[in-house]
């Protein structure tokens, strides 16, 4: 072998070399790169990940307060409710009260005779007295009633479904 075929040889080796060493620093820089942009990918979607579920807790929050506030809302109607019908049970029995202590104490004329509807049997001015406290109590009621009615399906508008 001659001086120049070695060192044709060698040059052959070396350019081998440096074509093997820029194709593995080629493809080692372009994996980098690739795992580079998947991390990043991977860090995006997680930042996202975080934010939806921030937001779904938040948005569960809300409904939870919102699920409270209806419930309050409906126990304050149902003690309201239950308070004006009390009121009215209690007027409704005073005024049964009043209607029989008026219809006993009346004097009877002839205690052998059956009571009947006689003008003279009883009062007729407490009587209408009391009818007219009667009706303007079942008015009242009923204006509480629907009152109530309206508030109830405005609240129930307002929760979530």
């Amino acid at each position: 072998m001659t001086a120049l075929e070695i060192r044709l040889i060698a040059y052959a080796v070396l350019t081998l070399g440096l074509l093997g060493s820029a194709a593995y620093v080629s493809h080692k820089l372009t994996a980098m790169h690739y795992q580079a942009v998947l991390d990043a990918d991977r860090a995006a979607q997680d930042k996202a990940l975080q934010q939806a579920e921030q937001r779904v807790i938040a948005a569960q929050a809300a409904q939870a307060q919102a699920i409270q506030q209806a419930e309050r809302d409906h126990a304050t109607l149902v003690t309201a409710d239950t308070a004006s019908r009390d009121a009215i049970l209690g007027s409704v029995r005073n005024l049964e009260t009043a209607l029989h202590l008026s219809a006993v104490s009346a004097p009877m004329a002839n205690p052998g005779k059956p009571r009947g509807a006689s003008p003279s049997s009883g009062r007729p001015d407490e009587l209408a007295g009391l009818v007219d406290r009667l009706n303007s109590g079942i008015a009242a009621a009923t204006a509480a009633c629907q009152h109530d009615s309206t508030e109830l399906a405005g609240i129930l508008e307002i929760a979530p479904k």
